[in-house]
Formats: C-alpha cells, sequence, structure tokens
C-alpha cells in the first residue's frame, strides 16, 4: 500500500512540473504570430484561497475493532485551515492543518477501555479536479488528492474518578473502587466516572516501550466534490483516509499482551468535512516587457502592441478575468458573462433568464415545490447513515426512573397490597406511568420532570380526572423522597392562577352558547360552566391509551423471564392475578407491532389492550376490528402467555470462583456439551445440554451423578434465560413430580 501511494505521489509531482513548462495559455495570453520568437514567458499566477472546514473525524485501530466503535456516528468534530492554489487547470496545491480530537470506547474485552488522543495535523497534498474529462463550465467538480502530513499525539485515558479511585467494572453494571473479587469486596463502593481522561497511556509503560515519540507522519487520500457558489466562495465536501506509520496512538501493537494484544496495522482516521474556500485573487505583478520591434513590407520599423482581445468581448486580455468566453456571450466590464436574474447561469447559457430567487435546474429554468422537494427526498434517501436509533435509545435513556437525578415526578400508587381492577385500570390509563421497584415494592410515578412546577402541574392534571397523587423527587439511585410542604404551598399558588385564567379567558371561549351569559364575577357558576365545556369539547377527541398485556398470571414471575423487555410494569389486583404490562403507545399500530416483536420472544399468549378516561375499554369501541368479539372483554383472566416450546430444562453442574477442580472438569469433558455463564455474584455456572422434557432432564442429572458430579441439579430455561424447574413446569403447564426440586 505505501508503494503504491509513493508512486501516485512520484507521478502527480511530475504532471505537475510539466504542466507548468509546457502550458497552453502561454501564446494565448500574447497573441503574437508563433514565427516569430517572444521574449515574454508568462509567470505561474498567484491566485491563493484560505479555506476553513468541519467535520468529524474517526479513529481505526486497535481500540473499538472488536465491538464495531469506529464509525462515524462516532466521530469529534475537527478543524481544518487550509490555503491552495491553482498550479494549471486540472491540479491544485494545497497546505493545511488540522486540530480536532479522538474518542472511542472498547466494549470488546471483560473489561471497557476508553481513551482520547488530542491530534494536531499539518501536510501538503495535490489535488486533481478531473478537467480532462469534464466540461469547462461546470459549477460541480470532483476530486481525489493524496499528500504527505506529520502528526501529533496526546493520548490519554479515564482509569480514575474525581477521588483518585481506580475504576473496577463488576459483572452486575456498577463501577467499584475495589475488585470483585477482591479480599475486602464486600467493602466496596459504588463510583462513577467522571468524563476527565487523567492518565497518560505513554506513562503508563504497559509494554516496556519507555517514552516513544507522540508524533508520526501520515499518507492522507482523499475524494470528494467542489461547489462553485460564485466567482471567489467555493464549498469543499469530502473524505479524507489518514494512513498513518505508527501503531503507538492507541498504545497497542500486535506485540502487547493478554486482552490489549492488538493487529499489525497502522493506526488510521477518516476525516469527511465541509469546507467554505473563498479565492483572494491576488495578481501577479505584470512585468514590464519592452515593446517587440517588427518590420513592415516597406521596411519601416513597426510597434506590435500587447493589448489584445483574445476572445474578442471587448475586454483587453490583461484586463480579462474570464478568458475564452464564447463569441457574442454578453459580458461586464471584467469579461465575465452576465447572470441577470442571479440564478448562477450565465444569460448565455440560462433557458429561462428571468427565473430570479428561485430553486433552478441544470439548464436555468425554474423548478416547482414539488420538484425541489422530490429533489430533497432524492437527497435524503441517499444519506448512508441513519440517526433513528440512537434517538431511540437516547429518548428511552431520557424517560427511565433508573436514570434520574434531581427530577421531580407524581406518585400515584404503590404495591403493598393487591390493587382493585379500577385502582389498576387508571394507573394504566396514564400514557406517563412507570414502575420503579424500591425495597421489592412496586411503585407507579407519573411523569419525569426536571422543575418542580412542571410536576406540581401534572398532579393538577391528575387530580382533575380523579386520580390522587403525592409530588416525589429522586436523585439518581437514592430512594423516592416525598416533596412535601413545598408541592403543597406550589400547588395552591398555581391553582389560584390557573382558576383566575380560566375566569378571564370564559368570555373567549365560544364553546357553547350558553357561556355568553355566565358571570364572571360568579366563580361557582363559572368553574362549572367550563367543565362542562371543556368536558363536551374533550369528548370529541379520541384519547386512547394502548398497552400489550404480557400475561396474568397466578402469583409473579422471575424478573429473569423479561429480560431484555425493559418497559414492564406489573401490577397485582385482589383477584391475586399479577398484570405484565408494556409501556403506553398512542396507536394500535404501534401496539401490533410491538405484540409481533413479543411473540417472537416467546410470549404467545400476550394481547393489546385499550384505555380511556381511567377504564379499560373494549378494542372494538377503540376502532380495532376484532375477530372473536367474546374474547373482546374489559376485565382480566388468568393468562399464561408463555410458548412452552421456548421453555425447555437442563442440569446445573456447579458454580465455581475460581479455576475448576481438575477431576471436575475430567467429569464435565466425559458428561460433554457443556455451556456456562456468569451470575450476580460472580460465579461461573456450568450446564448440560438442553433438553425438551423433564424426564429427559433427570436422565442427564443422574448420569452427571454417576460421574461424580454430586451438587447437579435440574433448572429450568426461559429463551436462553435460567429460571427455576418449579416455574418452567408452571410456564409449561405441567405438574411438577414430587421429586423435583422447586428452589
Amino acid at each position: 500500500m505505501r508503494e503504491l501511494l509513493s508512486i501516485l505521489f512520484a507521478c502527480l509531482l511530475i504532471t505537475a512540473t510539466t504542466a507548468q513548462g509546457v502550458d497552453s495559455t502561454a501564446t494565448d495570453d500574447f497573441n503574437v504570430d508563433s514565427s516569430t520568437t517572444s521574449t515574454a514567458v508568462p509567470a505561474l499566477k498567484l491566485k491563493p484561497r484560505v479555506g476553513l472546514g468541519i467535520g468529524p473525524m474517526v479513529f481505526i485501530g486497535d481500540v473499538g475493532s472488536g465491538n464495531k466503535a469506529n464509525h462515524l456516528g462516532a466521530g469529534k468534530m475537527a478543524l481544518t485551515l487550509d490555503v491552495s492554489n491553482r498550479l494549471n487547470s486540472f491540479l491544485d496545491v494545497r497546505l493545511y492543518s488540522t486540530f480536532g480530537k479522538v474518542q472511542i470506547t472498547d466494549y470488546a474485552g471483560d473489561t471497557p477501555f476508553e481513551f482520547k488522543s488530542t491530534l494536531r495535523n499539518g501536510g501538503v497534498s495535490l489535488t486533481y479536479n478531473f478537467d480532462h474529462f469534464l466540461k469547462p463550465n461546470r459549477s460541480i467538480e470532483p476530486w481525489v488528492s493524496v499528500g504527505f502530513e506529520s502528526i501529533e499525539f496526546l493520548s490519554k485515558a479515564d482509569l480514575k474518578d474525581a477521588n483518585g479511585f481506580d475504576y473496577h467494572y463488576w459483572n452486575d453494571g456498577r463501577i467499584m473502587n475495589m475488585d470483585q473479587n477482591g479480599a475486602n469486596a464486600d467493602e466496596a463502593i459504588q463510583i462513577y466516572k467522571d468524563g476527565v481522561y487523567e492518565t497518560d497511556l505513554r506513562e503508563m509503560n504497559l509494554d516496556g516501550r519507555g517514552r516513544y515519540a507522540e508524533r508520526t507522519w501520515g499518507i492522507p487520500v482523499g475524494a470528494g466534490f467542489q461547489f462553485l457558489l460564485s466567482d471567489r466562495f467555493q464549498v469543499r465536501c469530502g473524505t479524507q483516509m489518514t494512513f498513518g506509520m505508527s501503531d503507538l496512538i492507541d498504545n497497542r501493537t500486535a506485540d502487547s499482551d493478554g486482552p490489549r494484544k492488538g493487529n499489525a496495522a497502522n493506526d488510521r482516521f477518516l476525516y469527511s468535512s465541509v469546507a467554505l474556500n473563498y479565492d483572494l485573487s491576488i495578481r501577479p505583478k505584470v512585468r514590464e516587457l519592452p515593446p517587440m520591434e517588427f518590420m513592415d513590407e516597406n521596411g519601416e520599423m513597426m510597434l506590435v502592441s500587447l493589448s489584445n482581445d483574445g476572445d474578442n468581448d471587448g475586454v483587453n486580455d490583461m484586463d480579462d478575468e474570464c478568458a475564452g468566453t464564447p463569441e457574442g456571450a454578453p459580458v461586464d466590464s471584467k469579461g465575465c458573462p452576465t447572470d441577470s436574474d442571479g440564478d448562477g447561469y450565465a444569460d448565455y447559457m440560462d433557458d429561462e433568464p428571468n427565473s430570479a430567487h428561485m430553486n433552478v435546474d441544470a439548464f436555468g429554468v425554474a423548478m416547482s415545490d414539488e420538484d425541489t422537494y422530490q429533489r430533497y427526498l432524492m437527497w435524503n434517501d441517499s444519506i448512508p447513515w441513519k440517526t433513528s436509533t440512537w434517538s431511540e435509545n437516547y429518548a428511552k435513556l431520557n424517560s427511565d426512573p433508573g436514570h434520574w437525578s434531581n427530577r421531580y415526578s407524581v406518585q400515584v400508587g404503590a404495591q403493598s397490597e393487591g390493587l382493585s381492577q379500577s385502582q389498576i385500570n387508571a394507573i394504566l390509563s396514564l400514557k406517563d406511568i412507570t414502575m420503579i421497584t424500591e425495597n421489592n415494592d412496586q411503585i407507579y410515578v407519573a411523569g419525569n420532570f426536571e422543575n418542580l412546577p412542571d410536576a406540581v402541574k401534572r398532579k393538577i392534571e391528575l387530580s382533575n380526572n380523579g386520580i390522587q397523587g403525592s409530588v416525589v423527587s429522586k436523585d439518581g439511585e437514592e430512594p423516592l423522597v416525598n416533596v412535601g410542604e413545598e408541592a403543597i404551598a406550589l400547588e395552591n399558588s398555581m391553582r389560584e392562577e390557573m382558576r383566575v385564567e380560566e375566569l378571564e379567558l370564559l368570555a373567549a371561549m365560544p364553546i357553547e352558547n350558553a357561556l355568553e351569559t355566565v358571570n364572571v364575577n360568579d366563580p361557582d357558576s363559572a368553574m362549572l360552566a367550563i367543565e362542562n365545556a371543556i368536558e363536551a369539547v374533550g369528548a370529541n377527541e379520541e384519547g386512547f391509551v394502548f398497552r400489550v398485556q404480557v400475561g396474568a398470571f397466578r402469583g409473579t414471575l422471575n424478573e429473569d423471564i423479561f429480560a431484555g423487555i425493559n418497559d414492564i410494569i406489573s401490577l397485582t389486583g385482589q383477584d391475586q392475578l399479577t398484570r405484565y404490562m408494556t409501556s403506553s403507545y398512542s396507536s394500535l399500530e404501534e401496539a401490533a407491532e410491538r405484540r409481533v416483536k413479543l411473540l417472537t420472544q416467546g410470549f404467545e399468549g400476550s394481547f393489546i389492550a385499550a384505555f380511556k378516561d381511567g377504564e379499560r375499554v373494549t378494542l372494538a369501541s377503540a376502532g380495532a376490528k376484532v375477530l372473536r368479539p367474546e374474547n373482546d372483554i374489559t376485565y382480566d383472566l388468568e393468562n399464561n402467555s408463555i410458548d412452552p416450546s421456548f421453555v425447555t430444562f437442563k442440569v446445573q453442574l456447579g458454580a465455581f470462583d475460581l479455576e475448576i477442580p481438575t477431576a471436575t472438569l475430567d467429569s464435565f469433558l466425559e458428561l460433554g456439551g457443556i455451556s456456562s455463564d456468569k451470575n450476580k455474584d460472580g460465579l461461573t455456572r456450568y450446564f448440560s445440554l438442553s433438553v425438551d422434557s423433564y424426564e429427559s432432564a433427570e436422565m442427564l442429572m443422574n448420569q452427571a451423578l454417576d460421574l461424580g458430579i454430586e451438587e447437579a441439579f435440574i433448572v429450568g430455561d426461559f429463551n436462553g434465560t435460567t429460571i427455576t424447574v418449579g416455574e418452567a413446569l408452571s410456564m409449561r403447564g405441567e405438574v411438577a413430580p414430587v421429586t423435583a426440586s422447586q428452589d
């Protein structure tokens, strides 16, 4: 690869030198007879352009390669300053400097690793614009470039918190100040990343390289398009890959040990940018040339003027900024074609010269709004990356009560005892309801607000709908705190303000003719009229809330059964049925799409439920087409929704904190088909093959016992999650044998 780039660079340099020596414009600038000997040699025109660019820079190296973190969405913005000058019609030389940072997180190993490197690049490149193959009067031109640059880097990692504790990543996802396998692990406390990159990777000297140089060389290769906005302004869009000559930027190489071991490739950078270039148009000094002396036919001496007009546009070549204008085309005082409507197309090539201030096509003809919209759709569809996944994840994170920090909400209920059907319906009818588990109790809260007034306003709305609640706050992982007197005082004040605003609004509300006769000085009559009017208007709004009921079980299920389903709400009624519901949806289509996904996860009996105004309603009344009306009910029946084919059995052979004893390992290998996982306590559990029946699992367990594996016992498996054998039998609708262990 390096040899190929070197050859390409040399070829471009030779081409540039040859182009300067043999320039076809040399005689055109003077327009003299080729049979005479000219004493004037045109100098290289100095017309520098300055540019400012910005775009994401992505690091491509050993860190992040395992979990594909080296993508454009992970890039950080970098800034480029450059100066370029045209050597000839097809080649530019460009000097540039780039300032930026790259940041990559590697989740490939057991311990996440994140590093940030500050970069300063400076170099020179040659750019080819395909002038040999394109039309001369173009507004868009492609380009390719190759160059040579110097790279300085300063790489650091975030390995300690603000108090100087090292990060220790435990298996349950927490970051602690001690190793989970340490002797004093029970005294560990949870810490949090502070986002400060305090550890210099070079100074860690993990591979014994000492203080290696934090600089290297690079070969940048790029491609893109340039848009010519005017004589002086151009927009340059493109992508440049820099092939570094060092593999030390992320402090990982093929010679590193253990999980840090990388590949043999050097580190690279991918920089995609948009730049605005301004043409300074500095004119070179005109050399004073003496008049050339010629003899006429009579032998008399004559002078030949150098002031010629090669394109016959009325402007001398020395003053013509647009040489070579087609004959007959109207030009301005600088010799450039006129554009009377300012649409970017000269009058002589404009099929519609009066389309000022409108979007035009390639012939200067104004496009309709529909044409413009279709071109926008084509451009939008061509974007190779989408941000919907990131937006969904961010919205989910922002609404998850587990990530609250100094936020407010309204508590509307708690699962301290069985709820009535009406209480369950009222809770599930709220779109913004979420469930928080504290001390094995389920607490139901509505909303997630950054300030107290918004939470109090939501409490008032719920109270007006007959749902009583209290304002609570939550700071990170701390328990919920009742705001108390502060919220009550604010609520009284807000209710008074809302009452005054409603009375003032009454006179301007053409909701009912009867309101025109209401006396605003009679508060009771006015408020009653407003409530009736609002109720009449609200009756015309749909206001349905849809949820997917995963099931209604006799008793509670192990929370591991719902692994990967993060929005489950559970409510236990006075009928001893525990209902499991998803988050709310505003349309049947969204709820139906979620139900299909649950079917693929093994919950074949899940179904859609509709709520409105605090009550559960039939799907038919919500606009759904119901194939079996007899099943469209508004009360809950016991519903074991789990597909039995997703429930299997296996034998747990043992759980170990450290290495497996040799004899035990031999027994495992003789049994065959062993799998393992780590539980919340950090123990590694070992299992046999999964089988479809309890009887087959008993046979496997007896084989294990015969091999001396004394700790073997039967467990269940649901969709890859280990559960108790009792739960597995219950989910399959089977009766547990007398010998079955339910632990």
